[in-house]
Order: C-alpha cells, then sequence, then structure tokens
C-alpha cells in the first residue's frame, strides 16, 4: 500500500515510538531522519503532517 503515491519503505514514520507530539513531530522526525541515515543530501522530501483536525501542514524541500 502507497501513502500519497509514495512507496511504504520511503516513508518515515516516528508515530509507534513517540507517540504524537504536536507541532514539534514533523522536525523532530526530519532529526531523526537525518541522524539515522535516511535522507541524503538531494533528496526531495515532503513533510505533511495534519493536527486537531483542523491544522493541515505540507511542504517540500530538496534535502
Amino acid at each position: 500500500m502507497k501513502l500519497i503515491g509514495v512507496p511504504l519503505e520511503r516513508d518515515f514514520v516516528t508515530y509507534e515510538f513517540l507517540g504524537n507530539i504536536g507541532t514539534v513531530s514533523l522536525p523532530i522526525t526530519a532529526a531523526i531522519a537525518e541522524e539515522r541515515g535516511f535522507l541524503e543530501k538531494g533528496q526531495r522530501v515532503a513533510f505533511c503532517g495534519i493536527g486537531s483536525g483542523l491544522n493541515c501542514l505540507m511542504m517540500g524541500v530538496e534535502w
């Protein structure tokens, strides 16, 4: 199964061990992914987050 057309092996998820950490979930997940070598220079990265059903963040960056 793919999430928004991205294969699951390309998705880096921290919810299982961090839980819901609100507004800091995206920067902390990016930091952990960088630390573990998941992100590489030049990759296109999508940050997608939804909070409380009313907030939404979608941002693309070139790492």
